[in-house]
């Protein structure tokens, strides 16, 4: 906490809120109320710290780099030739950012944090690697320039204007399905219950402005392909499916289950 004050008063900024300050710990009705809020609480920010290396509060922002996984080294020399070989680093290959949900991070594992992030119109993300993220594209010190135009899923609930409606719609709902929903369900809760609660935000968010009506995680307008979705572990028995059973939603519904879903 110590080291994101830090970095807010280094980038200028006065005001910040953090979580586990700003709502009352362990006091379940304090939480429903402030949970309610998260989105308007994250959408409304100027910028959101991510501290994405680390695994707990405790950590903090900074981390030790490994300077082979964020850097190449000479190996050898080849003989009579002015050439040398080296490696590569974890970081030299371009990582497509349209599957940067994906990424397994300490904090990214998270299934609280996945709406933080799309909601945050800039994302800081802090650790062995520093990284942006915005509406326009997303970047790394390694990758700095934003030159060339990138799709962010943080233009989800902020379509390119210059589409027609039916690309809009064709693309949030293919970001949806390819990004958010595996994303969420690949992560971790600490407590079951949370399934819909910690995803609820986005699902109110995109019914509003797209007038979609939502059915336990699915879309109406589109309930035909919605249902397209399979458990990402394996084909399922029916004995190990129902041990699976989250009874969040209908079977029917990808929320019925507690495990990764794929569409």
């Amino acid at each position: 906490m110590r080291h994101a004050v830090d970095l807010a008063l280094h980038l200028g900024f006065h005001r910040i809120w953090i979580d586990a300050l700003c709502i009352i710990q362990d006091d379940d009705n304090d939480w429903k109320h402030e949970a309610a809020r998260m989105a308007d609480v994250y959408a409304n920010s100027v910028l959101t710290i991510a501290a994405w290396s680390a695994s707990s509060c405790d950590e903090g922002l900074f981390t030790i780099r490994d300077p082979l996984s964020v850097g190449s080294c000479r190996i050898y020399d080849i003989a009579g030739e002015n050439e040398s070989v080296f490696t590569m680093s974890l970081w030299s290959f371009n990582v497509p950012y349209e599957h940067s949900l994906r990424m397994k991070t300490p904090l990214y594992d998270r299934g609280w944090v996945l709406q933080e992030r799309l909601f945050a119109p800039r994302t800081l993300n802090v650790g062995s690697l520093i990284s942006w993220e915005c509406r326009t594209g997303n970047r790394s010190e390694f990758q700095p320039e934003l030159s060339t135009f990138q799709i962010s899923v943080k233009n989800i609930f902020n379509p390119t204007e210059s589409q027609d409606i039916s690309t809009q719609h064709e693309r949030i709902l293919t970001t949806w399905n390819k990004d958010i929903v595996p994303s969420f369900t690949d992560s971790r809760l600490t407590r079951k219950n949370d399934r819909f609660v910690a995803i609820s935000g986005a699902i109110q968010r995109l019914s509003a402005e797209k007038h979609w009506k939502k059915l336990h995680g699915l879309w109406e307008p589109f309930l035909v392909s919605q249902l397209h979705w399979y458990s990402g572990r394996s084909r399922q028995s029916p004995t190990t499916w129902n041990s699976e059973r989250s009874g969040a939603a209908p079977t029917w519904s990808w929320a019925s289950i507690n495990g990764p879903v794929r569409y």
